[in-house]
């Protein structure tokens, strides 16, 4: 899931704030990086998958969907997948 697709699913400006304040940013940045074509950092990217994991276990934002130009930095999808299985 995008942080695009996050925000669509999760309309509240309360829950945005959320996200904002666990991945250490602010629900403008967020949108900046939403609906305009800036891109997340690789540690914005690791940050949003951290606090989406704690605030929607169900909904992640994985950093491989955010920014799939570098998903070969990334493992998380995969783990989180096998983790899931495991549970």
């Amino acid at each position: 899931m995008t942080l695009k697709e996050w925000f669509q699913k999760h309309k509240s400006l309360d829950m945005r704030m959320k996200l904002a304040e666990k991945a250490d940013s602010t629900v403008g940045y967020l949108n900046q990086l939403a609906y305009t074509p800036k891109k997340a950092s690789v540690s914005m990217c690791a940050a949003l998958y951290s606090a989406s994991v704690e605030l929607t276990p169900g909904e992640v934002i994985f950093p491989e969907d955010e920014r799939p130009d570098i998903a070969e930095v990334f493992s998380t999808k995969q783990q989180h997948e096998e983790e899931s299985k495991a549970a």
